[in-house]
């Protein structure tokens, strides 16, 4: 796998967690907010930026929007943590991928 798709799938996960963070609004609303927030996202990765919160992310999107963030919005630690996490390990897992393909030769010596 090359880095523009580690940064594409890395991009989905962020973007559907943000989405996970604006379920209190409409759908309509949701969508208009993160239509093409995957493209954004994996060019800042391919730039070398780093991923922000996810909650600071959804609120400056509100912010953006002139949309009043309430103060319900989660600004759980845990949140972030999990968040976190599942971008990590989405990205170990596509590092992992291109590891494995590249023993894939070796295997094929070994075996015969």
């Amino acid at each position: 796998m090359t880095d523009s798709q580690d940064f594409i799938r890395t991009a989905a996960v962020f973007a559907e967690s943000v989405r996970r963070e604006l379920r209190h609004l409409a759908a309509e609303e949701v969508a208009d907010l993160t239509d093409g927030i995957e493209s954004d996202i994996a060019a800042s990765l391919s730039d070398g930026a780093t991923l922000p919160s996810v909650t600071d992310y959804a609120s400056d999107l509100l912010r953006g929007a002139g949309i009043e963030v309430p103060d319900s919005l989660p600004k759980s630690k845990a949140n972030n943590v999990i968040n976190s996490m599942e971008v990590l390990v989405s990205q170990w897992w596509s590092a992992f991928r291109v590891f494995s393909t590249g023993l894939a030769p070796a295997w094929w010596v070994i075996r015969a």
